[in-house]
């Protein structure tokens, strides 16, 4: 098999493992297992390449060498190890853990994402969902009914939340229980975000991604929850932008004309029903065939009935809409919560508490004195001032990990 087949080949197998062990809901699964099988697989097509894709015990025991002497703690060896065996099952391989020259274990350390380039990737990969999204929304000032099945605002607003979770944790290191007790209020033109008794100063680029993000979410909100009762709702298998295209003058009229509509139609079904009850009592041959076309036009009043009022279930659902000032919402329209954020990040990207070691970790790798990071994470009950904050916030920035310049749509007007 070619070079190029065997890559795609053993890419294909990554992406099944992945896809199949986040969907079990593996507690330990995260997006650093596939960036850990990709490490490996690169390390065996450059030093064991007649053997790539295949691995045995003598492979994986050459790379645990590799790790050790590439600095690696015996706790991140065991972690990767512990994901090659679970591929190794998935894949029907056989690899026996007895057989392997893993180092003396000392005990499990705090998750880090070690190479910064899988950050980077994770980062391009959760803007080009975003990209994917926002190309396919329909730019029109306010939402047409008939325009939300064929739009996916909700997959944009979702992704654009996953996306920007991912930036700030990474950027700043804020914990869930903040991020959920953010409102949209709590952003403010000075490229902050209030944090209960502090601040968060933000990148210019960050600040103005959650900008548009905001934007989008007062112009659209509506329409999203729109589209969730709309897909909440049937009517003898019809989804209701069926029933607008069949009943656009019910739609258009008011309620007093919608009601009345559906009294002349009750009163015209008990008509038809007393009529049918006098024809069959009559028990006359000949009314078999009126009795049969009778019945017909009664279906069709009880479907037109059913239809009338699946619309009015609708619109009054659709009116009990009230704009959520949080921050970020799940996708039933609620405040999110701490397990809400942390399950949506280590979906699409890491857990929260991964990237928060990171980036921790990083800050203290060049020199960053403990001391400061605790209070810019308001581990210590003192409120640092403004110009304190400016300070520490440089020295972070230019610490952490630099990302490209984003925007979601050139033209924010729109928004």
């Amino acid at each position: 098999m070619p070079a190029d087949e065997k890559i795609e080949s053993i890419t294909n197998q990554i992406n099944d493992f992945m896809e199949r062990t986040l969907l079990k809901r593996n507690l330990d699964a995260d997006r650093t297992w596939e960036y850990t099988l990709k490490f490996f697989f690169d390390y065996l097509r450059k030093n064991h390449a007649a053997m790539f894709p295949g691995f045995h015990e003598k492979e994986v025991n050459d790379y645990i060498e590799y790790l050790r002497s590439s600095g690696k703690s015996s706790a991140r060896i065991h972690e990767q190890v512990d994901v090659l065996l679970a591929f190794a099952r998935f894949s029907n391989k056989e690899l026996n853990k007895e057989h392997l020259n893993l180092p003396v274990y000392h005990g499990a350390e705090p998750p880090l994402i070690e190479r910064e380039e899988d950050l980077q990737h994770t980062e391009s990969l959760l803007f080009e969902v975003v990209q994917q999204n926002v190309k396919e929304i329909d730019w029109n000032e306010e939402p047409r009914l008939e325009d939300l099945l064929y739009h996916p605002y909700d997959k944009c607003r979702d992704s654009i939340r996953d996306f920007l979770l991912f930036r700030l944790v990474i950027e700043t290191g804020i914990a869930p229980a903040e991020i959920v007790s953010l409102n949209i209020s709590d952003l403010h033109s000075s490229e902050s975000l209030k944090v209960k008794n502090r601040e968060f100063l933000l990148s210019k680029n960050l600040f103005r991604v959650l900008t548009e993000y905001v934007a989008f979410r007062k112009k659209y909100d509506r329409a999203i929850f729109i589209q969730k009762v709309m897909h909440d709702i049937n009517s003898g298998g019809k989804r209701i932008h069926q029933l607008y295209s069949e009943r656009k003058d019910f739609f258009a009229s008011p309620l007093q004309e919608k009601l009345a509509a559906i009294e002349a139609l009750l009163n015209e079904q008990l008509q038809l029903e007393e009529e049918i009850l006098r024809l069959e009592d009559a028990e006359e041959k000949s009314a078999e065939a009126a009795v049969h076309t009778l019945e017909e036009k009664a279906d069709a009043l009880e479907e037109a009935l059913s239809e009338m009022k699946m619309i009015l279930v609708f619109e009054r659902k659709g009116n009990d809409y009230q704009f959520n000032p949080a921050m970020f919402v799940s996708d039933r329209y609620h405040r999110m919560t701490t397990d809400m954020v942390a399950e949506a990040m280590k979906k699409t990207s890491f857990p929260p508490e991964m990237l928060h070691n990171t980036i921790t970790h990083k800050w203290k790798a060049v020199g960053i004195k403990q001391s400061a990071i605790d209070k810019w994470l308001g581990r210590k009950g003192d409120v640092p001032a403004r110009a304190s904050y400016q300070k520490a916030f440089q020295q972070l920035s230019e610490a952490g990990y630099a990302f490209p310049a984003r925007s979601l749509i050139s033209d924010i007007n729109k928004w």
